[in-house]
């Protein structure tokens, strides 16, 4: 993992799109969302918590909450909201073999963030997390917007 990545506050873009994480505010929940680069909006900027373990938590810069992510898609195309950072579970990235891409890994599980990408017709895309993460196009960019 970078040592470059320090508490602040980030967009998190996808590597190979225009698409960003976003944060819904009071809710808590995360999506993504595209944007052209000249009009990202302040929900989509992520408060970054590193701790001296190099993990780090998430949280809304446009609510007073820690963030939620999306758990796995069920049967019937719906989705379950996972509380891990409410129990103060953290995040942790790891490289990808590029300068600036990371994978977003959840501590102590196998799980990682990729996002949905088979609801075109949607405006708001959850993330999902998964045990396979094999593809550099599920790589973000951590984007310094202090």
């Amino acid at each position: 993992m970078s040592q470059s990545l320090r508490s602040g506050t980030y967009l998190i873009k996808n590597v190979h799109s225009d698409r960003y994480i976003i944060s819904s505010g009071s809710d808590g929940y995360l999506e993504t969302k595209t944007y052209p680069s000249e009009s990202v909006p302040t929900s989509a900027r992520i408060r970054v918590a590193v701790d001296e373990d190099r993990l780090f938590s998430l949280s809304s810069t446009v609510g007073d909450s820690n963030l939620y992510m999306a758990d796995e898609w069920d049967q019937s195309g719906g989705f379950r909201h996972a509380q891990w950072n409410k129990d103060g579970s953290k995040w942790v990235i790891e490289g990808n073999g590029k300068p600036g891409q990371y994978i977003i890994k959840l501590v102590d599980f196998s799980l990682f963030v990729k996002q949905k990408t088979n609801s075109e017709s949607q405006e708001y895309e959850p993330l999902i997390l998964t045990s396979d993460c094999k593809h550099s196009s599920e790589a973000w960019m951590f984007v310094c917007s202090d």
